[in-house]
């Protein structure tokens, strides 16, 4: 019965899921889209093109062309404000100025780059010289996330990159990071999670351990997976254990070993607890559930099921009223002919 109730919960979340999907919406498409490339042996500090306007802040130098000063400057003061506080959340050091590069067009963006990039990607990171490459709006092909976003995601790249240099940090550590800090997090990882699940095909975190599918739909479930394992390790066991555990892997501590110093478990005891809440028919850790947007779409939706069940129960309780005047009608009406002193309605009319 157990195994059947899951079940249903199961389906219904996945149908729950594919309608939240409907419309269309690419908000998170791009989560599984916007890799950091990974770094060459060594990379120079690419020049500004000519013509090309700066835009310097304590922590990042944004370059574009002159058409887009205004969304260079927007963005230099996002970066400005949020650059400190990811690295603290991260636990590690910012480091030297951060280049952004906001390109025009795709052959821009291709050019610009020090190696070879997905086609797919909307932007790229490389800790290595400290560059970031975004596309300008009208060149993106990824996703609809605001540019602000997009540039968080791959700040974190730059950060958490640095702190492993000389060498890479795990592709699941990275990628959930930089989804959950730029919060990245949300309902389509719900969806790809809930139809992974359901059709039996999550990753186990030993696989994510070393490294990505190759395979475009496996991949954009390893996304997902390392985003939400990320953010139920935060939930699950403090602020603190992502700082510890990026610290311990970066300083050489084998991953196995930096989870139970984490944590007090291995891999396979935490992947257990992680997949313990599909199994209860909760997928995905709630912290989605804050954004403004859905909950105002779940507040509108309990004020109509609340207003339903109201009305549903207002008229079944005067249904039941109705019944009960019938049975008293009935119960007085058997008393007429058979009460010596007329009937109990006489009866209880004398007594008043």
């Amino acid at each position: 019965m157990f195994e059947l109730r899951a079940m249903i919960a199961r389906l219904f979340l996945f149908l729950l899921c594919t309608l939240l999907s409907v419309g269309g919406s690419t908000a998170y498409a791009s989560e599984w889209a916007l890799p950091s490339a990974p770094p060459p042996t060594l990379i120079e500090r690419p020049s500004v093109p000519q013509n090309w306007r700066t835009i310097e802040g304590p922590y990042v130098a944004v370059h574009g062309e002159l058409g887009d000063y205004a969304t260079l400057v927007r963005l230099e003061a996002h970066a400005s404000q949020r650059v400190r506080p990811l690295a603290e959340r991260l636990g590690v050091p910012i480091g030297e100025t951060i280049d952004v590069f906001l390109t025009p067009n795709q052959a821009s963006f291709e050019s610009m780059q020090p190696g070879n990039a997905p086609t797919w990607a909307d932007a790229t990171a490389y800790p290595r010289a400290g560059v970031v490459y975004l596309r300008a709006t009208r060149a993106r092909i990824g996703g609809d996330e605001p540019l602000e976003q997009v540039l968080d995601h791959e700040l974190v790249h730059i950060l958490v990159g640095r702190a492993f240099l000389p060498e890479t940090p795990p592709a699941w550590l990275q990628e959930g990071l930089a989804q959950v800090l730029a919060r990245q997090h949300g309902p389509e990882t719900l969806e790809t999670l809930s139809r992974g699940h359901a059709l039996g095909g999550l990753i186990s975190l030993s696989s994510l351990m070393h490294g990505f599918p190759n395979d475009a739909a496996r991949a954009q479930l390893a996304y997902a997976q390392s985003a939400d394992f990320v953010a139920w390790l935060s939930m699950e066991y403090g602020p603190e254990v992502l700082p510890n555990l990026l610290r311990n892997v970066a300083a050489g501590m084998s991953q196995e070993a930096a989870f139970h110093a984490a944590t007090g478990h291995y891999s396979k005891a935490l992947d257990r607890r992680w997949r313990a809440r599909f199994d209860r028919g909760v997928p995905l850790s709630l912290s989605w559930f804050v954004k403004d947007e859905v909950l105002f779409a779940f507040a509108g939706a309990a004020l109509l099921c609340g207003g339903w069940w109201r009305r549903r129960r207002f008229r079944q309780r005067l249904k039941e009223m109705e019944e009960e005047e019938r049975w008293i009608d009935e119960v007085l009406a058997s008393y007429v002919d058979s009460s010596p002193q007329g009937s109990i309605l006489d009866w209880k009319e004398r007594e008043e």
